[in-house]
């Protein structure tokens, strides 16, 4: 069997940064566990290189599993800013322009300031790389709906693979155990 490499050398984790890429190229770099009844064959005893390799491809998929959950939560911190994000503009939109309601403005560190908007009518939003755009509170609205989407779309996805490594894994773990245990009967 085959060791799963990647292939630029660097860190796997690396590869999980939310970007806006899908992360389907990560599934040609990784094998999954071999087909079969049982895994290896009755009359093989295993080697010790062949359980290391066997350990490895498990440390491999366990890391794997723990980018991937690390990246799900991620993602889930997002949506949940994103619908606040929403629901606060939603709140914003139905104010009088002439008499605003105070809201509450993050300033960070878990700390807030009441403040009056300045406008109902307008926001400013970020556009991608620290650039900022004026948009109707409606459009931004919209934009930051359709946002919340895609970022459901990437959660589901991002579930699935998690899904299917914990699958991969176990597998892993069942195999490197049949193999531990004819080696010792081997011994006998």
């Amino acid at each position: 069997m085959k060791q799963p490499q990647d292939n630029d050398g660097k860190d796997p984790e690396d590869d999980h940064v939310i970007d806006g890429h899908d992360h389907d190229h990560d599934h040609e770099h990784h094998h999954d566990a071999p087909k079969g009844k049982g895994g290896p064959k009755k009359d093989h005893i295993p080697t010790e290189e062949e359980l290391q390799k066997q350990i490895t491809m498990l440390e491999l998929a366990r890391n794997r599993i723990e980018a991937f959950g690390r990246e799900a939560e991620i993602i889930v911190s997002a949506i949940r800013d994103h619908s606040r994000a929403a629901e606060t503009l939603d709140a914003i939109k139905v104010m009088s322009p002439k008499q605003p309601a105070e809201v509450l403005i993050p300033v960070g560190a878990g700390v807030f300031i009441f403040a009056k908007p300045a406008s109902t009518n307008t926001v400013l939003m970020n556009i991608g790389n620290g650039v900022n755009a004026e948009f109707g509170i409606k459009e931004a609205i919209e934009k930051i709906t359709a946002n919340v989407k895609e970022l459901k779309d990437k959660e589901k996805k991002v579930v699935t693979e998690l899904q299917r490594l914990e699958d991969q894994a176990e597998a892993l773990t069942r195999q490197a155990q049949g193999m531990y245990e004819q080696m010792q009967k081997a011994k006998k």
